[in-house]
């Protein structure tokens, strides 16, 4: 399902997005890692409210249960934000199925090298510019 990211639609799911999404850009690189967690914590959710503001959520959830998410993706215009998928439901090919066509460029730092994103999309660009 798409939402917009300023829709009530996407209160149910908010905290979760909010909380795993801040996750990964803690940890996606040493200069995130050196903002003291309130600081972070702090500037993160304004970023994340902007972000939001002019951004799609693409979910995917359980059919059994439709308040549990399995994955998201947050992107705008032609550009992917982040794209998430819970662990224990990894390697089955729901990350690149949460990412929309037309999407030319990707805004969250990536650590490894041979990232699964740059192999299946390697024309990608990094623009943390978004």
């Amino acid at each position: 399902m798409e939402i917009s990211g300023s829709s009530e639609e996407l209160a149910p799911y908010i905290n979760f997005i909010r909380i795993s999404y801040g996750k990964t850009v803690k940890a996606s690189c040493s200069y995130f890692v050196a903002i003291p967690v309130d600081l972070f914590i702090e500037r993160f959710n304004q970023t994340f409210t902007h972000l939001l503001s002019k951004s799609m959520v693409r979910l995917m959830v359980l059919k059994e249960g439709p308040e549990v998410i399995i994955g998201y993706s947050i992107y705008h215009d032609n550009i992917l934000s982040v794209v998430f998928v819970k662990r224990i439901f990894r390697k089955q090919g729901l990350m690149a199925a949460l990412i929309p066509e037309g999407i030319t460029d990707y805004a969250t730092f990536i650590k490894k090298e041979n990232h699964w994103l740059l192999e299946k999309f390697p024309a990608l660009r990094f623009n943390p510019y978004d």
